[in-house]
This record gives C-alpha cells, structure tokens and sequence, in this order.
C-alpha cells in the first residue's frame, strides 16, 4: 500500500489533494497537523472532510512542520521515514507581510525539515518522490519567468516571495544530490471551478473583501493590470497527474495561466455579482487622486497586478498533453460561484 505524507493538509491546497487522493485506491495518507487547545489535529481534519469513513484511510500526527522532527516523538518520526513513499509538501506561511525571519522560520526551515524526513525516507528505501509546493511569484518583481529560472539575483515584492525562493533552492540542491523531487509553482489560486470553494485568506476573497466592505471608490491600476490566476482544482489535477511519470522527476512545472486576467474585468465581476459600484481604475501616476484608503489597504498587492507577471510554462504543457487537464475560463460565470459559495458560508464580505 501506497503512504503519502501531506503538510499542510488542512489549508486550502492541502484539503482539495487529500479530497482528491481520498478518490484513488490503495493509499494510505499522513496527515501533519497542528492541533489547538480549541481543536485537536484529528479533528480539524475531520471538520473539512466531514467523513468518518475516510478517516479510516488516515492518521494524523499532530505536528508543525517549522519544529525540528516536526514535533513528532523520534520513534514515531523514525517509524514514518520507512514507510512514506511520496510526500507533498504543502504547508507554508503566505501572510506577506511577516518580518523575514518569521517567514523563514515557516517556509524555508519548513522545507529544510520536510527535505530531512525526505532523505530519512529516502535513505530507507521507501521514498518515491517528493513533491515541493512553491509559488511562481519567486519570480520576484521580474515580469517574465521560465520553469528553469530559479535565483537571478530578483528582488522581491515581499518577504513571502523571498523565503518560498529560499526554500525552493533547497529542494533544488537536493534534487541535484539525487533526491526524487519535483517542484510545483502555482501562481495565484481562486476557487474551485465547480463549486466555487474559496477560502478567506486568498487575494480573491480579498479583493471582495475590500471592494463590499470598503466600499473602494477608486482602484490603482489601469487598462494593461493583470493578475495569473488559476483555480484550485486545475492545480491539484496538474500536480497529480505531473506526479505521476518519473521522466518528470527533477523538474520545475509553472502551474499558471496561459493568459493573465485583466484586472478592470476582474472588478467588474466581482463588482457585479457583489451588487456594488465598480470602482474607478486611477493610473499609476496618478495615484495621488486614489483616495488615502485605496492606497493603504492595495499596498501589499500592487506588485502583483502592476507588473501582471507572465510565465513560461512549456514544460507543463508538454507533462499535460493529451491529460485533458487545463485551467477553466475565469469568467463571470466562475466569479458568480465564488461570490455564491461566500454568501452560502456567511463569510465576512
């Protein structure tokens, strides 16, 4: 039987690939969570799987990926090393504006820790393959990135971008000292195509948030604003299905659009199915006519729409030929089920 380890696990990735796995036979998953005075590990795995049944199909261990062995006891982690066959690295810390040394504490001794347990496995003989989670914003404030561009000196719109560059490097080392690993970077991730599933810390729910409860007159931008966004679903099918050739083993796969999403049409969507004013687009330099709350609060997300970052993705396309698997059309149709399934959760918007 198959045993895959999943960090991460109960964010939003995370949830829709244990969803996923949970549809295929022959596994078994591992969940690392962190469990609270509130909730324990077990059950905030329960809570969005609302299944018992699947629960029989897992056992969680309840951990922090940031913590030396994971916070796990060393026979229980010592156990896991000779049985995990694949690993998906999910868990990370994507709040941009942590100091760097809280990102780092996350996402770069994270995967430092996560590779450790890789090797452990690895040196057993168990491990398949590791999977590495990243972003295709590692790319920095640099317009245009390939799959086999990794550290060129970018600098960076945030401390988030900088660590997730910092621990791709890592696996990247690893990969050259023969760890079998592939390294994924999504760009931005909305909701789920067909339900609409989203979470409230996403720059989708995001940009809602400010546009129903700020009620923003105007927004910076202008008619060139782009962001890459894809959903969550196309995500996790591109992973799965990428995951499953070894001649892929080794390699960068951007899972990105093919084409960005003009950020006034974005507003417009949104705008529309949220019953509201669509705000005024304010040119870059004329920012000074934005109102003061408009530039305060679209700080933390001008570099990702101003720059509208592009990506090379030739080698995903040729992973996915002939798979099927594509990213939906990020219409108003798909913006509508987004809103709807918001509302349906009372989320606060």
């Amino acid at each position: 039987m198959k045993h895959i380890f999943i960090t991460g696990a109960t964010g939003f990735v995370g949830t829709h690939l244990v969803r996923k796995l949970l549809k295929q036979g022959n596994l078994h998953l591992c969940l690392l969570v962190r469990g609270s005075e509130e909730k324990s590990a077990h059950d905030r795995i329960l809570e969005l799987l609302k299944n018992e049944t699947d629960m029989e199909r897992i056992t969680v261990y309840d951990g922090d990926v940031a913590k030396e062995n994971f916070g796990l006891d060393k026979t229980v982690w010592n156990e896991l090393a000779t049985k995990v066959n694949t690993i998906f690295h999910s868990a990370a810390s994507i709040q941009f504006v942590l100091p760097l040394e809280k990102a780092r504490g996350i996402n770069t001794q994270g995967t430092e820790n996560v590779l450790k347990f890789s090797r452990a496995c690895y040196k057993n003989g168990v491990l398949k393959l590791l999977c590495h989670i990243s972003t295709a914003y590692v790319s920095g404030v640099t317009p245009h990135f390939k799959e086999t561009d990794l550290d060129m000196g970018q600098k960076f719109n945030n401390n988030y971008e900088k660590s997730k560059l910092e621990a791709e490097i890592l696996v990247h080392d690893s990969i050259q000292k023969g760890l079998p690993a592939i390294i994924f970077r999504p760009s931005i991730i909305s909701g789920d195509s067909t339900t609409g599933e989203i979470t409230e810390n996403s720059i989708t729910f995001e940009l809602m948030k400010q546009l129903s409860v700020l009620r923003l007159e105007n927004f910076l931008g202008d008619e060139t604003s782009s962001l890459n966004i894809i959903s969550v679903d196309y995500l996790v099918d591109a992973m799965l299905h990428i995951s499953e050739s070894t001649d892929n083993i080794g390699k960068t796969f951007n899972i990105t659009n093919d084409s960005n999403l003009n950020l006034g049409h974005l507003l417009e969507y949104l705008s529309s199915h949220l019953n509201i004013k669509c705000p005024e687009l304010i040119p870059f330099d004329k920012q000074t006519m934005a109102s003061r709350m408009s530039r305060l609060v679209l700080r933390p997300f001008l570099g990702y729409y101003k720059i509208g970052h592009t990506f090379d993705k030739s080698q995903t396309r040729q992973a996915l030929e002939g798979s099927g698997i594509c990213n939906p059309c990020l219409d108003s149709g798909f913006f509508s089920r987004v809103v709807s399934f918001c509302r349906k959760r009372k989320f606060n918007f």
